[in-house]
C-alpha cells in the first residue's frame, strides 16, 4: 500500500558551527555596520526563514489531508522504513465523520469530490405500511416475545442455600421487592433475596405442627399468610417480624380449609371450599380477616383467578362450568360450559382477563379468548397427566403448564402464536421432578418452579430486561 509522507529536505535543521559560520560571514559582508545592525539582519533572515516554512507546511497539510502529523515532523530520530506488520500501517482516510479530528472535513471532501449525488440523499416515504414495517424491524427487543424458542437461563436454586426437607406448597415472588419465599410441608417458611448468584437467606419461620399447605404476601408485600389443614392460620408482619397466630375466620363451618387466593388490588381473601362444602367461595376482607360473603357454584369449585386489578374473578368448576364474579357487587356477571372441560382441575387468566385457560384431569389444557367465547379454544396436548398449576405471566405474553403427576410433566407456552417452546423443560429436565408450583417475577425476569423434591428452581428469562 503506497503511504504519501513529507519529505525531509522540506525542513533542514543545520548544526549549530554552520550557523555561527554564517554569522560570522555576514558581518564579514558588512564591516561598518555595528553588532546591533548585525543581529538584526541575521534575526530578519531567520524570521523570512520561519514563514516561509509555516506556509510551505499549510500548503502540505492541505494536499496530504493531513496524512502526515505533525509529531512526525518534529521526530528527529523517526524511521523512515515501513512498520514490519503491514496491518499496523494507517490508511489513509479521503473522508471523515462531523466528529473527526483529521483536518479534512466535509467542505473539503464536497470541494474535491463535488456535491452529494440525489441518488444517495435519504428519501422520506410517504407509504404507511412501509412506516409500519420499519417500526416492527427497529422495536426494542422487549417488545415482541420471539415464539420458536425461549432465551432461559438456569440460575442457582432460589433455596440452594436452604433446601426444603419436603416437598414445597408454596413459590412466590415478592409484589415489589427483590424476594421471594418457599413454603414446605417441614412447617417452615423461608425467605430469600433474588440475586440469580447467591440468593441469600433473609429469614426462617417455624411453626411446629403446621405444614403449609398455602401461603400469600398480602396488604402489598407487607404481610404474609399461612394455612394448613388446623383450625388455626398464622400471620407474620414484616415490618415489626411478629408473628401472630390466629383462630379460623368466624362465620365459616370448616375450619380446615389449606387453599385460598389473594386479589390483587388487597380487599380480598378467597377460601376455597372443601368436598364436604363442595361448591363454596368464601370471601374474607384482606386487613381484618372478617367473613364478607359466601359464593357457590352449582357443582363443585376446583380454582380461582382474578382479573381487571381484582375487581373481576373467574372460578371454574369439576363439571366444566367457569363463572364470571363481579368482586364489587359480588354478584356472578356470566356462566360458560363446555363439554370438553368436564373434570376440571385448575384455571388462570391474564390480568385483563382477555385471556384465560382450563385444565382438566386429561393432561389437556384450553385456551379461550374471552372476548368471542363462540370461537374454538386452542387446546395444548403437551402433557398427559392431570393438569395442577396454570399461571399467566404478568405480561400475558406466555402460559405456563404443569402437573404433580409425572417428573418433568411442565411446559411454557405462547399465547399469541399459540405455541410451545420446544428448547423447555431444559437437557438437564430430569432434576426438575413433580412439579407444584409456577410463579413470575413483576416483570417477568425471573420464574420460579418449586417441585416435591424441595427444591425451587429459578430460571432467567433473558428477553424480559427487567426484574
Amino acid at each position: 500500500m503506497l503511504r504519501l509522507t513529507k519529505k525531509r529536505s522540506a525542513k533542514v535543521i543545520k548544526p549549530t558551527e554552520n550557523k555561527t559560520e554564517e554569522q560570522n560571514v555576514t558581518a564579514t559582508k558588512l564591516p561598518k555596520q555595528d553588532k546591533d545592525t548585525i543581529e538584526i539582519v541575521a534575526e530578519t533572515k531567520d524570521q523570512a526563514k520561519k514563514e516561509t516554512d509555516v506556509v510551505n507546511v499549510d500548503l502540505e497539510s492541505l494536499i496530504y489531508s493531513g496524512l502526515v502529523s505533525d509529531d512526525e515532523e518534529e521526530d528527529e530520530g523517526l524511521d523512515d522504513s515501513e512498520p514490519e506488520d503491514a496491518s499496523q500501517a494507517e490508511e489513509p482516510c479521503f473522508w471523515s465523520d462531523s466528529d473527526s479530528d483529521d483536518g479534512f472535513g466535509k467542505k473539503d471532501f464536497e470541494r474535491v469530490m463535488g456535491p452529494k449525488p440525489d441518488w444517495a440523499k435519504p428519501k422520506v416515504a410517504n407509504d404507511s405500511s412501509m412506516d409500519a414495517f420499519n417500526t416492527e424491524l427497529l422495536a426494542p427487543k422487549s417488545q415482541f416475545l420471539p415464539h420458536t424458542t425461549l432465551d432461559i437461563v438456569k440460575c442457582v436454586d432460589l433455596n440452594n442455600v436452604e433446601r426444603s426437607r419436603l416437598r414445597l406448597e408454596v413459590c412466590e415472588f415478592h409484589p415489589h421487592a427483590r424476594m421471594a419465599m418457599t413454603g414446605s410441608k417441614d412447617c417452615r417458611l423461608n425467605l430469600f433475596q433474588v440475586d440469580g448468584k447467591k440468593n441469600a437467606k433473609i429469614h426462617t419461620l417455624f411453626m411446629e405442627s403446621f405444614p403449609i399447605t398455602s401461603a400469600h404476601f398480602l396488604t402489598g408485600g407487607q404481610e404474609v399468610l399461612m394455612t394448613s389443614y388446623q383450625p388455626h392460620m398464622y400471620a407474620y408482619d414484616l415490618q415489626s417480624g411478629k408473628v401472630q397466630k390466629s383462630s379460623f375466620v368466624k362465620g365459616i363451618r370448616e375450619t380446615k380449609l389449606g387453599n385460598f387466593k389473594v386479589s390483587p388490588n388487597g380487599k380480598h381473601l378467597v377460601f376455597l371450599s372443601s368436598r364436604f362444602e363442595s361448591g363454596k367461595m368464601y370471601v374474607v376482607d384482606q386487613k381484618n380477616k372478617e367473613l364478607i360473603s359466601t359464593l357457590e357454584m352449582s357443582g363443585s369449585v376446583e380454582d380461582v383467578c382474578f382479573f381487571n386489578n381484582g375487581d373481576s374473578m373467574m372460578s371454574y368448576g369439576g363439571d366444566g362450568e367457569v363463572c364470571t364474579w363481579d368482586m364489587k357487587s359480588l354478584a356472578c356477571t356470566s356462566t360458560f360450559n363446555y363439554e370438553a372441560g368436564t373434570n376440571g382441575m385448575s384455571i388462570d387468566c391474564t390480568s385483563d382477563g382477555k385471556r384465560f385457560a382450563c385444565g382438566t384431569t386429561t393432561g389437556f389444557v384450553d385456551m379461550f379468548d374471552a372476548t368471542d367465547l363462540t370461537k374454538a379454544p386452542k387446546t395444548f396436548k403437551n402433557i398427559l397427566t392431570p393438569i395442577t398449576t396454570l399461571k399467566f405471566n404478568n405480561s400475558g405474553e406466555m402460559l405456563g403448564m404443569a402437573s404433580d403427576g409425572d417428573k418433568t410433566a411442565i411446559k411454557l407456552a405462547h399465547t399469541t402464536n399459540e405455541s410451545v417452546f420446544s428448547n423447555f423443560p431444559l437437557i438437564n429436565k430430569r432434576f426438575m421432578g413433580e412439579i407444584k408450583s409456577i410463579d413470575f417475577s413483576p416483570n417477568d425476569g425471573y420464574m420460579l418452579v418449586g417441585n416435591f423434591g424441595g427444591k425451587a428452581l429459578l430460571y432467567r428469562l433473558n428477553h424480559y430486561s427487567h426484574y
